[in-house]
């Protein structure tokens, strides 16, 4: 039957020094893993979510603020988004760059609406 230590639980030993017992961890020694190749094409790729050639995710927040002239939700500022520049444009996407430009002060936010600093401030989103 064949015995094999988990690397992961770390071991020591006892040693007398003046007299006393102390414990010592012993050394952990960690094999090396093979590094795997990264294609960084490929990774960037995969992180991409807006599509080359269109504006960033707050100037098409704004634009649709601006052009409706109200506050809106998030989920009507993508729609917005959709129907006029990026089809695909994700909910999660305009949710999080409305609220990190709240938090910024270059919005703000009422009852989950989000409107330009001087337009639409009774909540009502007009």
């Amino acid at each position: 039957m064949e015995t094999s230590i988990d690397p992961t639980i770390p071991t020591f030993h006892i040693e007398r020094v003046a007299g006393a017992k102390v414990v010592v961890p012993d050394k952990v020694v960690v094999p090396d893993k093979p590094a795997e190749p990264v294609d960084r094409a490929e990774l960037s790729e995969r992180r991409k979510l807006k599509p080359d050639g269109l504006p960033t995710v707050s100037t098409m927040i704004v634009t649709a603020l601006r052009e409706t002239g109200k506050a809106s939700r998030p989920v009507e500022i993508a729609e917005f988004v959709r129907r006029r520049r990026w089809a695909t444009a994700p909910t999660e996407a305009i949710t999080t760059a409305a609220w990190q430009m709240a938090k910024a002060g270059k919005l703000w936010r009422h009852d989950g609406r989000y409107g330009l600093n001087g337009f639409g401030h009774n909540g009502a989103g007009r």
